[in-house]
């Protein structure tokens, strides 16, 4: 499977006109692992050009898999694309598939860093990698801020069924 940023399945170009009920054109042995823009797209990502404003980025991209209504079906740029009515609406048959949510699974990573004070009601999650949750007093009630960042501050409560991470 692929690397960082990549999602936990493949799926062939087979597979991609399937699901979207496109139409596919050229060679179908093509894998893809995620879905990126055009101009940032490797051989084993998919993207979309639904617009004129892309023709350019189209034909100067490397993805593997091109979503594309009819109108650029023949245009410069990847051999193998997808030919569907509404792109868009394409890409959203393909997000859970290639992006499936994680099970929740309760527990606290052993690599966490937690805060002294910071209490929860069990079952939560926290994992290795989580954005932390600050809460800060304004006006008459608490807000709360979500900071990327590697710990879990202090005075922080997570209510059951929470996920940080």
């Amino acid at each position: 499977m692929g690397g960082e940023g990549h999602g936990p399945r493949q799926l062939s170009a087979t597979e991609v006109a399937a699901l979207t009920g496109g139409r596919l054109l050229g060679p179908d042995g093509v894998r893809v692992t995620a879905i990126a823009p055009l101009e940032r797209a490797r051989p084993d990502e998919l993207s979309f050009v639904a617009t004129a404003k892309y023709k350019d980025a189209l034909a100067q991209s490397r993805a593997g898999l091109v979503l594309c209504t009819a109108e650029f079906a023949d245009a410069p740029g990847p051999r193998t694309r997808v030919v569907v009515a509404q792109p868009h609406e394409a890409l959203l048959a393909l997000l859970p598939v290639l992006y499936p949510e994680a099970a929740w699974m309760p527990g606290i990573h052993p690599t966490a860093v937690i805060g002294r004070g910071a209490t929860w009601s069990d079952p939560v999650a926290i994992g290795r990698t989580y954005a932390s949750v600050r809460a800060a007093r304004w006006a008459t009630g608490w807000w709360w801020a979500t900071t990327y960042s590697s710990s879990l501050k202090s005075r922080v409560t997570a209510a059951p069924y929470w996920a940080i991470g």
